[in-house]
């Protein structure tokens, strides 16, 4: 092999190798943008309405879908107790004081069974489940 040859084939190598790393890194910065969006909108469900929970979850399985699935549902748990807790004062029915304790027990044991579930899995608690339950 000549010298030409030689110092082409590295230049080439050089091109290939960096072209690639080029490519990766804009492939890892938009997934990144992507799950920066995605950790940001679960950590603000709470202002989600329903079809926007399920929207985000379209397209989501396996474990990536157990982790949003339970941070939005203990979202959406924890907005059920709040709603509740104000009937203790408001209501003007008995039927509807007694409703919002029931779902106040129900709601609060599903919310920390799912919080049970995020350690045991190993999904990270971001943003909402961590709701102050002492009703």
């Amino acid at each position: 092999m000549n010298k030409n040859t030689i110092i082409i084939l590295v230049v080439g190598l050089i091109i290939g190798v960096g072209s690639t790393l080029s490519v990766s890194a804009l492939i890892n910065n938009d997934t990144g943008k992507q799950n920066v969006k995605t950790n940001q909108s679960t950590a603000d469900h709470n202002s989600m309405t329903m079809t926007e929970m399920n929207k985000q979850l379209e397209g989501l399985s396996g474990d990536e879908f157990d982790k949003v699935f339970i941070e939005m549902m203990i979202s959406h748990h924890e907005g059920a107790v709040d709603m509740a807790n104000l009937s203790e004062t408001r209501t003007k029915h008995d039927e509807i004081k007694t409703l919002s304790k029931d779902i106040v027990s129900a709601q609060t044991d599903e919310i920390s069974k799912m919080q049970h579930w995020q350690m045991d899995w190993g999904y990270t608690i971001g943003g909402s489940s961590t709701h102050d339950s002492d009703h």
